[in-house]
């Protein structure tokens, strides 16, 4: 599998071409909407609200993929839609967003469909998010 610092030219590149780019996403912490191997389709950032799943670098050096819950004062606050507990991270780590992603059955599904707004709606809720933790364990 090829590493996401060799990633990030080609994505740089994409964006300078005005042409978004899909990558596989690795990790459980966009459980149980995506899992290692999901496939995700980035675009660079024109604007942001809640509930946009950003692509952005932690201070550590690592890449996230993860769900903005809140924007106050002039921070992003990020979460996993397998965990409990938000990320405080300065708009300027962020440099991609999530526009559209492709079913296990490989079809593609932007994020304006019903379904996925129903998701989003129901991670508002502690109990709800806990109980996918829960059943994903």
């Amino acid at each position: 599998m090829i590493k996401i610092d060799e990633l990030i030219p080609l994505i740089n590149e994409a964006f300078n071409n005005n042409k978004t780019f899909t990558m596989p996403i690795k990790g459980t912490s966009m459980q149980p909407l995506w899992h290692t191997g999901s496939l995700v389709e980035l675009d660079k950032i024109s604007s942001v609200k809640p509930r946009d799943i950003l692509f952005y670098q932690r201070e550590d050096g690592s890449y996230v993929l993860h769900r903005l819950w809140k924007i106050k004062n002039g921070k992003y606050y990020m979460i996993g839609d397998h965990q409990l507990n938000l990320e405080t991270i300065n708009p300027n780590q962020c440099f991609a967003k999530v526009i559209a992603y492709h079913t296990k059955k490989g079809k593609k599904k932007n994020m304006n469909n019903f379904t996925y707004k129903l998701y989003c709606f129901s991670l508002r809720f502690w109990f709800i998010r806990r109980v996918y933790i829960k059943c994903l364990h």
